[in-house]
């Protein structure tokens, strides 16, 4: 396991602070020898125990000294190493390693030397008796072991001379790291220990998250946010943006300012209670209005749970029938060129069945139940057919407009003649949508009037929550909410260069991705920019939403409308390749080593190691670099935050940023 940086910083001072105390040692011994008063008498005791114990002091301060001098040096080049490319690292250990070879043995031969030395010089002493036969041996000794030094360097001068080059070779390597990586902005360090809110408001729908500043200009272009289960997705990224939204825009009307509307999808439920307190906090409780099955029954068509007719909008039939053939889509109800079939077939029915519908008038509102009655009448008895034309009759003295002959027409003659096969198709594909309209609330909830329309949300500067956890009902929560979705679209496609700012804020959004010519959501984020709206979606991985979609082209070409890129940690591979794929590459020197083997006299050796420098391509931020993210974790509050890297290509030149986000909790 690579140690940190912080670890490679403490080894570095403590064989600092161990190299300057064996000098310091050794200097020390040396003056106490010169400065200490001695006994002049010829062979005193006491100058023969200061003279033996000077020479071990020496000796133990030198060993020490260069013991203390390998390490340190090493712990300054891993430090060195861990700034700059990771193939520095590699070119460390090949020098570590020719190092060892060659000063293999040189330091045996010049300690012992030295050893010897220092017998031989006690050996002049009376009090040394025992080692003056070998005071000519020991003299000789320590000179053949001195001359033996240098003949070793020359054995090993291979690895001296490799020495100079991986030197060579590593600082080339630095050099060309520190000049490559230039452009890219180096880590925004985020203090954990500090007090500093998630966010800092700094003008009209701007802010500043640990430093880094972002304008709504940057959200028009739309945001995705991708990372694993407890990367923080939501309790840091969604919530800090979707509080910094609301903080940053200011109240109505003020300079010509607009307070912020906005359609919020949560598929687990999150969001009901953060917005709640986001709405008292800002002065905006008034503006929040939720879609609630579960407060139905106590706070019905209130803010706090609104009605809303899919049918009671100014959209033509053609425009709404298409709508919730998208939603069959998105329910994977389009399998080969039958199911497309009968997809299209039930796009005419219900194109006609809408029509009716609203021109009969049969209800207050018009009524999907009444869409779902239509396409179970048989072809005997059909009495809600001819209520709605009893009803139209009513409405129109004379001839009524031509969409509504058409779709009499369509009863009349091809919905009545239809091929048993196909109608029982139609019925099948329409009652799948609609069958869960009839189960209480919901029947109640979207057939009467809305009580407020998606369009005077957008108008109005309100803030449409859609609670419905897909935990409860999740068929019916990926209908409604898609439902809602691609109405909210469809109404913000409709106000080109509005002056009020508007976004989507959705999680999990894999849930309510659609696809397809002119419905999809890649077509909505390619053009909602005109509109002043932005778009921030959170989702896992790309494997999520090929999962939901089976066309991968479609996904992609989503994924690059979103201007802002942060990912969180993430082990899916094929999402960390794409990642990494999107930033740009770097060249980075490498160090080749070829160590032949050789056989000598039927045996194998070793032979002399060569090393070779080449240069290699390399992305800037790897795809293990998104395994690596920090994530937060709970109960440790040292850990409280998650690391991002950002690809903003919202402004002038794509950047890259790594950010950290503090956990945000709302509510």
């Amino acid at each position: 396991m690579r140690a940190s940086a912080g670890e490679l910083d403490a080894a570095a001072r403590r064989a600092g602070r161990q190299l300057l105390l064996a000098s310091s040692m050794t200097l020390a011994t040396v003056a106490l020898a010169v400065v200490v008063p001695k006994d002049m008498t010829t062979a005193a005791d006491s100058r023969f125990v200061m003279t033996a114990g000077t020479l071990g002091l020496i000796g133990i301060g030198l060993s020490a000294s260069y013991a203390a001098l390998a390490r340190w040096r090493m712990a300054r080049r891993q430090r060195q190493a861990e700034r700059g490319p990771r193939a520095a690292r590699d070119t460390l250990s090949h020098l570590a390693y020719e190092r060892r070879l060659a000063w293999r043995g040189i330091p045996t031969c010049l300690a012992a030397s030295g050893g010897c030395g220092a017998l031989y010089i006690l050996a002049h002493w009376p009090q040394a008796a025992l080692l003056a036969s070998l005071q000519s041996a020991l003299g000789a000794a320590s000179l053949a072991c001195l001359a033996l030094a240098p003949a070793l360097a020359l054995r090993n001068r291979g690895h001296f001379i490799n020495i100079v080059f991986l030197k060579r070779y590593l600082r080339q390597q630095r050099e060309h790291a520190e000049g490559g990586m230039s452009s890219v902005p180096a880590l925004r360090l985020f203090d954990r220990r500090s007090e500093k809110p998630a966010f800092e408001t700094s003008g009209e729908l701007q802010f500043a998250i640990s430093g880094q500043e972002f304008r709504f200009a940057d959200f028009v272009t739309n945001a995705v946010v991708l990372g694993q289960i407890g990367s923080g997705k939501t309790v840091c990224v969604l919530n800090t943006l979707l509080d910094a939204l609301l903080a940053s825009s200011t109240s109505e009307d003020k300079d010509g300012s607009y307070k912020i509307a906005g359609l919020v999808l949560d598929a687990k439920g999150d969001f009901h209670g953060k917005l709640g307190g986001l709405g008292e906090q800002y002065g905006r409780a008034a503006d929040l209005v939720v879609l609630d099955p579960d407060a139905w029954s106590d706070h019905g068509e209130t803010n706090a749970a609104i009605a809303w007719n899919p049918l009671d909008n100014d959209d033509d039939a053609l425009e709404v029938s298409t709508r919730l053939v998208a939603v069959l889509r998105m329910l994977g109800l389009e399998t080969g060129n039958e199911g497309s079939f009968f997809l299209d077939s039930a796009r005419i029915f219900l194109r006609h069945a809408i029509e009716l519908v609203r021109a009969g008038r049969l209800t207050p509102a018009p009524s999907i139940v009444d869409v779902h009655r239509l396409c179970q009448e048989g072809e005997e008895e059909t009495p809600v057919y001819h209520a709605i034309i009893a009803g139209i009759a009513e409405q129109f003295s004379g001839d009524a407009p031509q969409p509504i002959l058409d779709a009499i027409a369509y009863f009349e003659g091809e919905w009545r003649q239809m091929a048993d096969k196909q109608r029982s198709g139609v019925v099948s594909t329409v009652t799948q949508l609609l069958d869960e309209f009839l189960v209480h609330p919901y029947r109640d909830m979207f057939t009467r009037p809305s009580t407020v329309s998606i369009a005077d949300c957008i108008d109005e500067g309100r803030i449409l929550y859609v609670h419905m956890p897909a935990a409860e009902r999740e068929r019916m929560s990926r209908v409604v909410t898609t439902l809602i979705k691609l109405e909210f679209q469809r109404q913000i496609l409709k106000r080109p260069r509005k002056a009020r700012p508007s976004f989507m804020l959705c999680d999990e959004f894999q849930s309510f991705y659609t696809s397809g010519e002119g419905r999809g959501d890649s077509d909505f984020f390619e053009r909602s920019r005109e509109s002043h709206h932005a778009n921030i979606v959170a989702t896992q991985n790309i494997r999520a939403f090929l999962k939901r979609v089976r066309n991968e082209h479609d996904v992609r070409n989503f994924l690059g409308h979103c201007a802002i890129k942060v990912f969180l940690r993430n082990t899916d591979e094929a999402t960390n390749l794409w990642a990494s794929s999107l930033f740009a590459t770097r060249t980075e020197i490498t160090v080749t080593a070829n160590e032949p083997a050789a056989f000598n006299n039927g045996g194998m050796r070793r032979s002399q190691t060569n090393y070779g420098r080449a240069s290699q391509a390399l992305p800037v931020v790897p795809p293990e670099a998104f395994m690596r993210l920090a994530i937060p974790v709970r109960d440790d509050p040292q850990r409280q935050h998650a690391a991002s890297i950002i690809h903003l290509a919202s402004r002038g030149s794509i950047e890259h940023v790594e950010l950290d986000w503090r956990v945000h909790p709302l509510g």
